[in-house]
């Protein structure tokens, strides 16, 4: 029955939204573009900076880092991620619906017809994490695109001006090149978590509400540099491969999120099995 549920939500949550990931990577070759002008803007002053090409780990790191560690200082400015943000929120409102909208329409006749509640959990956990997989895969698909059309390099090697972008202190960065493979997978798993937690919260407050949780969490995490504050760890340029001034474990990071993975599985179960889908409403 759960292969049954699985490919149901394949259908209705993955394939019939095509659209959207049509959009997506729009999005992100929008966000490569910005990153590109800012680079040829900053050749014209100091042209020594974009000697060597643009990369795809420049993209992806520029999209995906987050921030150094917030610190208040008056004579320096503090590079809110925008971009990071807009990521992460643009793949967690994209989660946002069907789960909820499944649990009070067609789902709810999928539960009462197979009589188990566990399988049609599992499979939102598992839609969930494909749904987030394709979201990162449309991603690299647009940096591999857009490094096609302006003739940048495919590989994951970081340059010196995207670190100049980012406003980080040369002193407290590790000596590169930098292994950024495993930072962006935490930030891929973390972010998997927060979409778990906000699916979790949509079966007992609004989703709206749910998604507004999440964002004020990520908002947080911009200034208070906690591996307990749960976007931190979806921020690589805070971890111990990038910087060495109160980096984060990456090792600690992939434990907390496999803990809260579990806990909000478990969490989730307990509250499919108690909750009175018969009377369930939008």
């Amino acid at each position: 029955m759960f292969i049954k549920i699985l490919k149901f939500d394949i259908k209705n949550g993955i394939i019939k939204r095509l659209w959207l990931y049509v959009i997506l990577f729009l999005f992100f070759w929008l966000v490569d573009f910005v990153l590109f002008m800012q680079r040829m803007n900053m050749g014209v002053d100091t042209p020594e900076l974009i000697e060597h090409k643009l990369t795809i780990g420049d993209m992806l790191l520029y999209a995906l880092g987050g921030a150094k560690h917030f610190v208040i200082e008056e004579s320096v400015a503090f590079p809110f991620p925008v971009q990071w943000m807009l990521v992460i929120l643009i793949i967690a409102f994209a989660n946002l619906r069907y789960p909820v909208d499944n649990l009070s329409g067609y789902g709810r006749h999928i539960i009462i017809l197979s009589g188990s509640r566990r399988a049609w959990w599992i499979s939102k956990c598992v839609w969930l994490m494909i749904n987030v997989c394709i979201y990162y895969f449309i991603m690299l698909l647009s940096a591999a695109s857009f490094a096609l059309f302006v003739g940048a390099e495919c590989n994951l090697n970081i340059n010196e001006f995207l670190l100049r972008l980012l406003m980080l202190n040369f002193r407290e960065l590790v000596p590169m090149p930098w292994n950024i493979v495993v930072p962006l997978l935490l930030h891929i798993f973390t972010v998997y978590v927060l979409c778990m937690l906000q699916m979790l919260l949509s079966f007992f407050i609004r989703p709206l509400m749910s998604f507004l949780i999440i964002s004020t969490m990520l908002l947080f995490s911009v200034f208070f540099s906690s591996p307990l504050l749960i976007g931190n760890l979806a921020m690589p340029l805070r971890t111990e491969n990038i910087i060495m001034d109160r980096p984060i474990s990456l090792n600690l990071g992939f434990i907390i999120c496999f803990s809260l993975c579990v806990t909000i599985f478990v969490i989730g179960l307990i509250r499919v099995n108690r909750m009175d889908i018969l009377n369930k409403e939008d």
